[in-house]
């Protein structure tokens, strides 16, 4: 974490797919398919590689701060 922005670099060992950035919010009474949609909503780089047999995301929220004057 800097003052400009946070970043997570995650690794997970589930199967490999290709994300969506265009996902959409599904339904109300949809059980899953949430995760990519929120991520775009509030993140500003989300990056998956795959190394070996896990899921390599680099996550970035860069900080807006007010303007002092």
């Amino acid at each position: 974490m800097s003052d400009d922005e946070i970043v997570a670099d995650l690794v997970d060992s589930g199967a490999a797919f290709a994300i969506d950035l265009a996902a959409t919010m599904p339904g109300a009474d949809a059980e899953s398919g949430r995760g990519l949609a929120l991520a775009e909503a509030v993140l500003d780089v989300v990056e998956l590689r795959r190394v070996g047999a896990a899921n390599h995301w680099h996550l970035v929220r860069r900080l807006r701060h007010a303007d002092p004057h």
